[in-house]
């Protein structure tokens, strides 16, 4: 921690130049409330939120402008000149939400010399859905693109209107003509240019993409209709197989729909557009123009290899200048290629252009050069260099992001730009000739000027102060020389805002504090306060540091501040060293000193204010942005005693986990002094490094309430980066909000028979997902009811039917004879059931009965009770008449860990977990609706929280945040939720006690936040028993648990089975998620469940009260046993084995020690799948030869799926298991064992049916499964072994497996891939960096590549640690020595070594493995030229499909015809 820097110790402040706004009536002073500090006496400042929206209102109806054209000169009558002025305006419209745009015109008399006449010529009019217009050179046409909202589901279309001075002569459906994507509106890329001739229009958009779809898709048959016929001349392009889902590159922040930009010229006269060729393919081009005379266009060419970088406000990438011929289409280079260039601007005579040059990479924003390129002589010279230091008076530099569309005078000798001056922005001319500059501005008032346009030398400008919203003023360019002559005036005045006073301020930093290479730099602050008002004589003061960094407060309007300063706020506006404005040694002087210098500025600043003015020092807070952000939250750290509140928005908290989720990774190491290379990973030093100069470092010293503000699809600064400060700050007891913006940013060749056609047969094969049995008159028979699912690739979606049988016991030792009832049956929208002897309720999804569109009812679900005989009218939950019902819960929890349906034991009531209703959202304030009144008492508190931050349970339970168990009355049709609950649990599997007096739940602590989540619980048929599993907190997500037993009446707890260290033949431990719902023996003292044993699942049947332990299926030849019900003792199951889909069976349990040989009874059986053999291959490590333990010696397992057609060897794929049991395609719920839920390295391949990994092998490949040491099934010791080894052991284990597979079986070493997911991933890039040329082809899913920026990116940070064998707590932020530790154990740390084909396929939404992972190792895989589960039926198959395909294209056609050559 630095210390705070003495007042004492700061050189004097220069002298201020206060500036007031004229004075008007008083304001009325805002309420104020009891001092903070009594018996001092200090104004308050917290006027009610009515006085805040009205003031907000009034200052947001300030407009700002943003664009002016002027028209050609027409002359009267009398001989007098005049010509049009067109401007745009933009007003934030409360009412709509949504900021418009209007136009004003006026017209301006001239004489050539000076300004005659202005005025304005009629009243405003809005502008809707206009993206972009030009006038054409002589002013009599003029293009407008504009948006057309589509009919119901169309998409949005693009029209390109042309306009004469009388009506609209032209418009084009871009849309339909399907020649290009959308075009692009942004002022990065984009252009609308008409031709000089104007007959031609050149504009950017985006490239057309090849249709696409699924490789199941399917359509209906074409008819028999010839083109003519159809008036069609060209049929569509074929889509291209199973390219939906190929990753495209973007431009990052609010450029995100930006890939492949090209240009494109529509051709007027014959209504024809044609895409522009000869742009190289490297290039993607953009702030386009025509050349001299139509030739051709000069275009703007960013590189975007190796990968695209974020381009918005990024001022150094590599890009230059380059002119396309339009008959040959030859592209010449016209600027040096190793620069970064942009805003090119032709002169009007046609023989220069000039545009603006920075160097490569280096801080995003700096001193700019202006260079000019001769058109005729093809010569280039730089106008203007980069100023190294301001001196006051003279030219700074230039530091504007974009030269003026119209930027030359008439005489294509001067140009006119603006730029920042210090805290000022000012107008400046540039004769290009002699370099020389000349201030338009030097003798106006103070504040920011800019340019709007410039045409036949008549200049428009806007001009605002602090004080004074944005005015319209014109001004006649003087001739040569003269310049410093200009009169300016103002066409459109706007009153200052009274009750608003500001100052310059000039800060030197103490000798201790300056830099040592760039020595003798001061930095500037504007200090608003209020002059008015009950608060002015000593008002409490806001900090607010700007973005960037590199960027600058100039004295100008800013919305913000003027409404804080009105309210009663005085504001200090920082500049700190590095700001633009300051010289290029300014800017310099702050890479490798963020954290240090820049707040240090800060403090300076804030203490020397507070020293010289009058302010009330113990009332300050800070207010900071992107940058900013980083700054305040550095400062409440460091200097914890000088603030008192601390609002950040998007906020950068840890640079060392940014750098890889951040669309520009370059800022993260430039920043902080280190050099940036494509190719290059930050080594632990350099991740030190970053950490060191994080504010995440000081929060332990933080105490100042924080108010976070997230934007979701924030590319810049990830909302990652400010929930990692949220989490860090709830942990340590730090009052803490966060609000959660929505929508906001900071932006084959293969065999005949193909993958496709195996993963569709194969698929075809259901799951059985749960059972439930009812008994029918007599207890001899039974009806089953079972509910199956299945891939519908035709319809994209997961296929849910329901399946009834009759069971009746027979005498034999089976005792049951099966039939089947009725004909299977789909399952519509019904999300759980529970059964009693006659009945069965089901959650139904459906709409509102009264068809409204209230926020209780949307997503509205109904509970109905159904009976056999008929359907009873069902009960709307959250959709009730009455207020308290509609109130009480949110949507129940349809799945996962917290869902249950219990019926009481009197079976008149029902029991579920819902989602804790909240409250009806209200705006900030009732600006939507004029005249609306303000809520009622009761609601005053929810004002303003429609954007809090609502944290949730992680990874496929994004949607579960607060849990409540809710009962409803059958008889009473009333529902109530519980109370009782303590507010630091989240409550869910939850149960009726034996008397229905209350309720026994699970719950999960949450404080001091939530991560991602796991767990379980069930009772006895009689009522006095109750089962649960238990593991330890913290450590392994998945681990050996024991088995619990609570007697209800002496409310005494037994362990029944603890946990095993070591495996026995016998028994191996419990890894199960989850106990099935019902699995009690009807005696009460039996229980049977399943769980993994080494490389199988069987169901174990446990005696509670001599607690031992029988296998019902050691031997059997199906690998895979899992248990749908047990109910008066009849067993329903499901088995499975890697060949054969799953079967139902059923059987009857015989009375206790009588339970084996058990008599399964095949209820549905599945025809084993040809072509596939498979056997458990046991490994043995060899000994360290440092003392040998029994874990560094036990066994481990692999499965190895070989196809028993085709000729050996056949090519092998290696797939060490992560988060689930199919590394391949990620199987949709009910396919996934609980026990396999996300949390590898601890997971397991059992010996079940896999569709993909059946695929492959009918496809002629052996597939080689790992259960590495540290898998589920071979004892806790053996979990235990690899904390602290990951990415040793597990790689090691996976290398030894694969030796072994090789030696042993018939298999072809030369063709080896490697398929995996999450963690699996994590090893299969070990192993290509490790042995790079051993493996052809590699597949990967959601991989884990970098464990440091994992911890900021995922819901269960703990993970990382624990799998390092590193202690974890919740307000634990790594250290330098840990983040080195983890990033020597990423695979990214050697990613050079990679020389394999890879793919990967990631999930856009994954909370558990962040797709940043991939994208960084996909960024630095090409610059070498080298929701966790994928959710949803069509992403599955397209996974497998392309999977297969990588593997084939890489591996070769395995062997099928005996000849012993295979394809390549």
């Amino acid at each position: 921690m630095y210390p705070s820097s003495s007042p004492k110790s700061a050189a004097p402040i220069s002298n201020p130049v206060p500036h007031h706004s004229p004075v008007r009536a008083p304001h009325p002073s805002p309420h104020t409330s009891p001092p903070l500090q009594p018996p001092r006496r200090v104004p308050q400042v917290q006027p009610r939120a009515e006085e805040l929206s009205e003031l907000y209102r009034e200052l947001s109806q300030h407009p700002g402008l943003s664009t002016a054209c002027l028209g050609p000169d027409l002359t009267t009558q009398y001989g007098g000149k005049y010509c049009s002025l067109y401007t745009e305006w933009s007003q934030r419209d409360l009412a709509r939400a949504e900021n418009i745009k209007f136009c004003r015109q006026y017209l301006i008399f001239h004489d050539g010399a000076s300004i005659v006449y202005s005025g304005p010529a009629g009243t405003c009019s809005e502008i809707k859905d206009e993206l972009l217009s030009r006038e054409s050179p002589s002013g009599t046409l003029k293009a407008v693109l504009r948006k057309v909202p589509g009919k119901e589901k169309e998409k949005e279309k693009q029209f390109l209107e042309v306009w004469d001075q009388n009506r609209k002569v032209k418009s084009i459906d871009l849309t339909a003509l399907d020649k290009h994507g959308s075009v692009y509106d942004d002022d990065q890329f984009g252009c609308l240019a008409w031709s000089h001739s104007e007959t031609h229009l050149l504009y950017v958009a985006e490239k057309k993409r090849p249709k696409a779809e699924s490789f199941f898709q399917s359509k209906a048959p074409e008819l028999g209709t010839s083109d003519e016929d159809t008036g069609h001349p060209k049929k569509e392009d074929a889509p291209i197989k199973g390219e939906q889902f190929v990753y495209h590159e973007d431009w990052g922040e609010t450029l995100s729909t930006r890939s492949v930009p090209v240009l494109c010229i529509l051709d007027i006269e014959g209504n024809s557009i044609s895409v522009l060729e000869g742009v190289p393919e490297h290039l993607s081009p953009g702030q386009a123009f025509w050349s001299p005379e139509d030739t051709g266009v000069v275009f703007v060419g960013w590189w975007h290899e190796p990968f695209r970088l974020g381009l918005r406000h990024c001022t150094n990438r590599r890009s230059a200048l380059f002119y396309v011929d339009l008959t040959g289409g030859r592209c010449e280079l016209l600027s040096e290629d190793t620069r970064a260039v942009w805003s090119p601007r032709l002169s009007p005579d046609g023989c220069r252009i000039v545009y603006l040059e920075n160097n490569v990479l280096g801080p995003h924003q700096q001193c700019s050069r202006l260079c000019m390129y001769d058109w005729y002589t093809k010569h280039t010279t730089t106008v203007l260099e980069a100023v190294p230091r301001q001196a006051w008076g003279a030219f700074p530099g230039i530091y504007c992001g974009a030269l003026p569309g119209m930027c030359w005078a008439a005489d294509s000798r001067r140009i006119l730009l603006d730029t920042a001056q210090r805290s000022q922005q000012d107008v400046f001319v540039v004769d290009t000739a002699t370099g020389t500059t000349t201030s338009l501005t030097a003798d106006s008032p103070q504040g920011s000027w800019s340019v709007l346009t410039i045409d036949r030398d008549l200049l428009v400008a806007r001009f605002s102060t602090p004080s004074c919203p944005p005015v319209l003023k014109v001004a006649v360019l003087p001739a040569a020389g003269c310049e410093a002559q200009t009169q300016w005036i103002c066409l459109q005045d706007a009153p200052p805002v009274p009750g608003i006073s500001w100052v310059i301020r000039t800060l030197q930093p103490p000798p201790e504090q300056e830099h040592p290479q760039y020595g003798d730099l001061d930095f500037d602050a504007i200090l608003m306060r209020p002059s008015e008002g009950p608060t002015a004589q000593k008002p409490p003061l806001v900090v607010m540091p700007h973005g960037g960094p590199h960027t600058v407060f100039t004295a100008g309007w800013m919305l913000y501040p003027a409404a804080l300063c009105r309210v009663g706020f005085a504001v200090l506006l920082v500049n700190y060293r590095g700001s633009l404005g300051f010289g290029q040694d300014s800017v310099a002087s702050l890479p490798g000193n963020v954290g240090t210098q820049d707040v240090r500025d800060v403090q300076l600043c804030v203490e020397r204010v507070l020293q010289e003015e009058t302010l009330d020092a113990s009332r300050v807070a800070l207010v900071g942005g992107s940058h900013g952000g980083f700054l305040s939250c550095h400062l409440i750290g460091q200097f914890p005693d000088t603030y008192r509140a601390c609002v950040v928005r998007n906020p950068v908290v840890n640079i060392a986990s940014m750098v890889t989720t951040t669309d520009i990774p370059d800022w993260c190491l430039t920043e902080t002094g280190l050099p940036y290379k494509p190719d290059a990973l930050p080594d632990p030093a350099q991740l030190t490094e970053m950490l060191h100069k994080s504010p995440i470092r000081y929060v332990d010293q933080v105490r100042a309430p924080v108010l976070l503000m997230l934007g979701e699809d924030d590319r810049r600064v990830p909302p990652k980066q400010g929930l990692e400060y949220y989490r860090a700050l709830k942990a340590r007891g730090v009052l803490t909000r966060l609000l959660w913006y929505p929508g906001n940013n900071h932006a084959l060749a293969g065999a005949a028979r193909g993958p496709a056609a195996c993963y569709r047969e194969l698929s075809r094969f259901p799951a059985i997902t749960r059972a439930a049995l009812r008994a029918a008159a007599g207890g001899q028979t039974f009806l089953l009811y079972t509910e199956c699912s299945r891939p519908d690739l035709a319809r994209r979606r997961l296929l849910r039917f329901g399946r009834h049988y009759s069971l009746r016991r027979t005498a034999g030792r089976q005792g049951l004879a099966v039939s089947r009832t009725a004909l299977s049956a789909e399952i519509h929208d019904q999300y759980g059931t529970d059964r009693l002897r006659d009945g069965a309720l089901c959650l139904w999804h459906g709409r509102c009965p009264w068809r409204c569109r209230c926020t209780q009812c949307m997503a509205h679900r109904s509970l109905r009770l159904c009976r056999p005989q008929a359907p009873q009218p069902g009960l709307a939950h959250g959709a009730a008449p009455r207020r308290d019902q509609t109130r009480s819960a949110g949507p129940r929890a349809a799945g996962g860990p917290f869902a249950c349906l219990a019926w009481s034991h009197s079976e008149t009531r029902l029991l579920y977990v819902a989602e804790k209703s909240r409250p009806k959202r209200q705006p900030l304030c009732p600006w939507d609706v004029p005249g609306t009144a303000w809520p009622a008492a009761e609601d005053d508190d929810e004002e303003g929280k429609q954007f809090v931050y609502h944290e949730d349970w992680g990874e496929a339970l994004s949607t579960r945040s607060m849990p409540v168990l809710c009962v409803l009355d059958l008889e009473g049709l009333s529902l109530s939720v519980l109370e009782e609950v303590p507010e630091h649990l989240s409550p869910g599997q939850a149960l009726w006690s034996p008397d229905d007096r209350g309720v026994v739940f699970v719950g999960w602590w949450h404080k001091p936040f939530r991560l991602g989540l796991n767990a379980c619980s069930n009772r006895s048929p009689d009522g006095q028993h109750l089962l649960y599993l238990e593991g330890v907190v913290g450590g392994p997500h998945r681990q050996c648990l024991r088995l619990r037993m609570l007697t209800w009446q002496t409310r005494q707890t037994v362990t029944v089975l603890d946990v095993v260290q070591e495996p026995t033949e016998a028994f191996a431990g419990l890894y199960t998620e989850v106990l099935p719902p019902r699995c009690w023996a009807a005696d009460s003292r039996r229980a049977v469940l399943g769980s993994p044993q080494r490389s199988r699942t069987d169901l174990l049947l446990v005696d509670v009260e001599a607690s031992t332990i029988t296998n019902l299926t050691a031997g059997s030849p199906e690998g895979c046993w899992e248990l749908l019900t047990l109910q008066w003792d009849l067993l329903v199951a499901t088995c499975s084995a890697p060949h054969h889909p799953p079967s139902l069976v059923v059987a009857v349990l015989p009375p206790a020690g009588q339970e084996l040989p058990l008599g399964w009874v095949l209820v549905e059986d599945t025809p084993t799948v040809p072509g596939v053999t498979w056997k458990t291959l046991t490994v043995q490590p060899p000994c360290s030869g440092q003392g040998p333990t029994a874990q560094d010696t036990q066994a481990f397992e692999a499965l190895l799926l070989s196809p028993s057609d085709g000729t050996p060897p056949h090519p092998l794929v290696v797939c060490p298991h992560g988060d689930s049991g199919d590394a391949l395609a990620v199987l949709v719920a009910p396919q996934v064992m609980p026990i396999l839920a996300p949390g590898g390295p601890h997971a397991v391949f059992d010996a079940r049916w896999r569709p993909s990994m059946a695929a492959l092998c009918q496809l002629g490949f052996a597939v080689l499964l790992v259960n590495y040491r540290g898998s589920l099934g071979f004892g806790q010791a053996s979990i235990s072994s690899l904390l602290s080894r990951v990415g040793e052991q597990d790689v090691a284990d996976t290398q030894l497996a694969v030796e072994q597979a090789l030696h042993r079986e018939p298999l072809d070493p030369d063709r080896l891939a490697l398929l995996a997911g999450s963690h699996g991933a994590f090893i299969a890039l070990h192993l290509l960096t490790r042995e790079p040329k051993r493996y052809q082809a590699c597949a990967l899913r959601s991989p884990v590549s970098n464990l440091p920026t994992h911890l900021g990116t995922s819901d269960i940070p703990d993970w990382r640690y624990t799998s390092l064998g590193l202690p974890y707590s919740f307000e634990r932020v790594p250290c330098a020595e840990e983040v080195a530790t983890m990033l020597l154990r990423s695979p990214i740390a050697q990613a050079a070594q990679v020389r394999t084909p890879v793919l990967l396929c990631v999930g856009a939404r994954d909370r558990r493995v962040s797709p940043m992972q991939a994208l960084e190792l996909y960024r630095v895989l090409r610059a070498r030229e080298g929701g966790h589960a994928l959710a949803g039926v069509e992403t599955e198959a397209d996974v497998f499909k392309n999977c297969a395909h990588w593997l084939l294209q890489h591996l070769g056609q395995p062997r099928q015809d005996g000849t012993g050559q295979h394809s390549s």
